[in-house]
């Protein structure tokens, strides 16, 4: 029976709630502002590597398995393609590729997998969720606010290519899904696939069984 200590209670109570964060921008109808806020959480979550932390933390075991659409192969240099999944109503998902070459398949991930894996291609250039979950929470006001999309050197031509791919589409055409741009939808997309998990269902279960620290095991049962 594993006894927690205090900090690592205050990390799972904390990572339950930036999930739950993510749970309230989950809906369908969810804007892009509601979004942005959700970045900050996903930032916390897997940027900063806190879910894998309490995860670790909470002694269930095994790995974190999610699962969400992947490239089979990088597309052209004139095609653009979004990994997507996220729902433009309840239990429609929606992908979205322009061009021949941009193919798309259901696969598992572990969680490092997931956040390295690309979400976008356009131009030739992947874009990670990483990145992306960067770019938004960095320049759209989760974290920071930037409307010019600056970034650190190590980031700053993706940033570029982000910022071009939200305000100028391509050739022209504005790209969006249920009345936001693309990349807002691709943000929602990753929030769903990490709250479809098995593995963050469980930890949420756990943590909110919490109501103060002493012998709690990975069960969620106190001991006597």
């Amino acid at each position: 029976m594993k006894i927690f200590s205090r900090e690592e209670v205050d990390l799972l109570k904390m990572s339950v709630e930036h999930l739950l964060v993510l749970r309230n921008a989950a809906a369908p109808a969810a804007g892009e502002h509601r979004l942005r806020v959700a970045a900050a959480s996903l930032r916390f979550l897997l940027v900063e590597e806190n879910l894998a932390r309490a995860w670790k933390t909470s002694g269930i075991g095994g790995p974190i398995v999610v699962d969400a659409m992947a490239f089979s192969s990088p597309p052209g240099s004139q095609s653009v393609g979004f990994c997507g999944g996220a729902e433009i109503m309840p239990g429609v998902p929606i992908s979205t590729g322009w061009g021949d070459d941009v193919h798309l398949e259901p696969k598992r991930f572990n969680l490092p997998d997931f956040l390295r894996a690309p979400c976008i291609y356009f131009k030739g250039m992947k874009i990670s969720r990483h990145a992306l979950i960067q770019f938004i929470a960095n320049t759209k006001g989760g974290n920071h606010y930037d409307p010019a999309g600056r970034a650190q050197k190590s980031q700053k031509e993706k940033f570029e290519l982000l910022w071009r791919l939200e305000h100028e589409g391509m050739a022209g055409l504005s790209l969006a899904v249920n009345d936001r741009n693309l990349i807002h939808h691709e943000i929602a997309s990753i929030i769903l696939s990490i709250l479809r998990s098995k593995e963050i269902q469980r930890l949420v279960d756990l943590a909110q069984w919490m109501p103060y620290i002493g012998h709690i095991g990975p069960a969620g049962r106190q001991s006597s």
